[in-house]
């Protein structure tokens, strides 16, 4: 009898787990059925992305390159058996709910960096040149990432920081990141600005146009009798050509958000060493 109710007792608990599991389905969040689902999402985009880079790098006049990029794009709507309105449709929709948009960015970063590695490239990280004794410290200390776009309250991301006595004369301040912009056509419109406050008051600062998908650098060095009041720096998305249209999908990811701050005692030879890796990077 008592083996019955244990046994019973075990059911019971079995069929709780079984239903919370399928509740727990039932109630993950999905897209709707006409949108194309986020792990396919992801492969299109990636051959999207592949398909941009052989028009760019094709060799063909700029007369001729939107033409021969359609061209591609179209082979990988047919690939995936879509049709451009269908994609154009889905894109509205993570547009729409850019934190899913994100999510797909995010493995395709992944798998773009994965690829330079396997081609005997190296990924920008200019956090390995950090030294244990503080001499070089990353001060961005908010999110490394976000998604821009071109209306208010999601066009930038930005930093604040008040100097403290770990900021020295002569210090060296490097903003670096890496930029995607996920866009169907139109302008790239967005801008990157490192700012220092002076201990004088005076303001030192470095603008930089963000117009391709590449590694960023920003780097101010400060006088040798002069100490930062203030850091500031902020990326910023516009709207860009009012010929592009509302309806244009555009975003901006933004990824490895660094802002270095090197003490004057800092080697030469670390110095020169983070130039050297991020020579391929957009000045």
């Amino acid at each position: 009898m008592a083996m019955t109710l244990q046994m019973k007792k075990n059911k019971n608990i079995l069929g709780f787990i079984f239903t919370a599991l399928l509740l727990f389905v039932a109630c993950k969040p999905s897209v709707p059925d006409e949108i194309i689902e986020p792990s396919r999402m992801e492969s299109i985009l990636y051959d999207l992305h592949l398909a941009d880079g052989y028009a760019v790098n094709g060799g063909k006049s700029f007369d001729d390159l939107a033409s021969v990029r359609m061209e591609y794009r179209e082979a990988v709507y047919r690939k995936y058996g879509i049709s451009r309105i269908q994609f154009d449709e889905s894109m509205k929709y993570y547009y729409r709910h850019s934190d899913r948009l994100q999510e797909i960015y995010e493995k395709l970063a992944q798998r773009f960096t994965k690829d330079v590695k396997n081609i005997g490239g190296e990924d920008f990280e200019t956090k390995k040149f950090f030294s244990v004794d503080g001499d070089t410290a990353n001060i961005w200390r908010i999110n490394d990432r976000k998604l821009l776009s071109p209306f208010a309250t999601n066009n930038y991301c930005e930093y604040h920081a008040i100097a403290d006595t770990s900021f020295h004369k002569g210090d060296i301040y490097i903003l670096t990141f890496r930029s995607q912009y996920i866009i169907q056509e139109g302008s790239r419109d967005a801008v990157a600005l490192l700012s220092i406050k002076l201990n004088n008051d005076s303001i030192m600062s470095q603008i930089q146009r963000i117009n391709s998908d590449a590694d960023y650098r920003l780097s101010i060095q400060l006088p040798s009798n002069m100490s930062a009041k203030e850091v500031s720096g902020f990326i910023f998305m516009g709207k860009g050509d009012i010929r592009d249209g509302l309806t244009t999908i555009k975003l901006l990811n933004v990824t490895n958000i660094v802002l270095l701050r090197i003490h004057k005692s800092e080697s030469k030879a670390r110095i020169d060493a983070i130039n050297q890796d991020s020579s391929l990077i957009n000045e």
